[in-house]
């Protein structure tokens, strides 16, 4: 298919545009295909508007929200996607929408140099991209054509090494392998499962309170939110950066430029009985810009009253408010068992009015 949604007097320019209403849809693949040259700009000004492939289950007001509609179920596979604008949107272009969910993106090329971004997620549900072609293996590279809007994640789990495609047939048939942009490998030492990223790691299935996350040396852009009993260990696990010598760092970076938004974090810790050993958390990406070397608010945050938090062998640098803060914004409850020790704390900024280490409070011990 080529050379759909290209009317310049038009603003809703898509190759395909699945737009479902009133109802409870699912199982839609789109599979083994070459849409290109699709989703003109036209007349619209918004630069998410147009794109190569647009699904949607309308639920957003004021037309759609009285009888919503959803959609589970979405495979869109061994694809040829290009076109001037964007590739992949999910979620209605200024809205956002609640599904579809279980979503799968896998082993398609996306490496043409869209205009603005590869995929888009304007959704409350996560996006799996499986072992696509993004036109390079460098970690930074891919998540700047990736696009969230909702409280979904677009989840890389893996990506093509190479953009080979092994045969004549239409669609994209990769030859190259699976790996983890940048080299990053996340192991679940209790079910031997990998993963190129901590949060894929943590939201697992078969990821299970009490379960062990080693993470590998290398780059990690994210900002994390623990929801299980997890103990995420970094290569210097057991090793103090006060006086031990360390081994190749598992750097956390921040995705987002938000380091006046209090709530933002570069982990943020949901139950209790959860150990982060070992990691370098680093609040300077010097990839978002921002304001001096600090793009996000806090390093770690466990504001619910959580037991038995263990904070210990980290590096945290570069942070805008609070490196560290374990407190009970909810009931004030007493909470015991955490522990902050033998951590590196440099550079918390002293122009936010806190630049604060460590802080606890609201009835929660350390």
């Amino acid at each position: 298919m080529d050379n759909n949604g290209t009317d310049p007097l038009y603003g809703f320019n898509n190759g395909i545009d699945i737009n479902l209403k009133y109802g409870s849809y699912s199982n839609i693949t789109i599979q083994d295909c070459e849409i290109t040259n699709s989703g003109y700009v036209g007349t619209s000004t918004d630069p998410l508007n147009a794109a190569v492939v647009t699904i949607k289950a309308r639920d957003d007001s004021p037309s759609y929200n009285t009888i919503p509609a959803t959609l589970t179920n979405v495979v869109v596979k061994n694809n040829l996607i290009t076109g001037p604008q964007n590739g992949l949107r999910f979620g209605e272009y200024n809205k956002i929408n609640s599904t579809p969910t279980n979503v799968t993106v896998e082993g398609n090329d996306l490496s043409y140099a869209f205009s603005n971004k590869a995929i888009i997620n304007r959704m409350n549900a996560d996006v799996i991209a499986i072992c696509n072609w993004h036109g390079s293996t460098d970690l930074s590279t891919i998540l700047a054509t990736l696009a969230e809007y909702g409280t979904g994640n677009i989840i890389l789990s893996t990506s093509l090494a190479t953009g080979g495609d092994g045969s004549l047939a239409v669609g994209f048939q990769p030859t190259g392998s699976c790996t983890c942009p940048s080299g990053n490998l996340v192991t679940n030492t209790n079910t031997s499962e990998t993963f190129c990223s901590i949060q894929a790691a943590i939201d697992d299935p078969q990821t299970l309170n009490g379960h062990t996350l080693s993470v590998g040396p290398g780059t990690y852009i994210e900002n994390i939110v623990v929801t299980k009993e997890l103990t995420i260990a970094g290569p210097n696990a057991g090793i103090s950066p006060n006086t031990g010598v360390r081994l190749p760092e598992a750097l956390l970076i921040p995705a987002l430029n938000s380091p006046t938004d209090w709530t933002s974090s570069l982990i943020e810790v949901i139950p209790g009985n959860v150990v982060i050993d070992g990691l370098t958390l680093d609040g300077d990406n010097p990839s978002l810009g921002g304001s001096g070397d600090y793009n996000v608010s806090q390093g770690i945050i466990a504001m619910r009253g959580q037991a038995n938090v263990i904070v210990k062998n980290n590096i945290i640098r570069n942070i805008a408010t609070v490196a560290i803060i374990l407190a009970n914004d909810l009931n004030g409850a007493m909470s015991t068992g955490n522990i902050v020790t033998e951590n590196k704390i440099d550079n918390v900024s002293p122009t936010s009015g806190f630049g604060i280490g460590v802080y606890t409070g609201n009835n929660t011990f350390i």
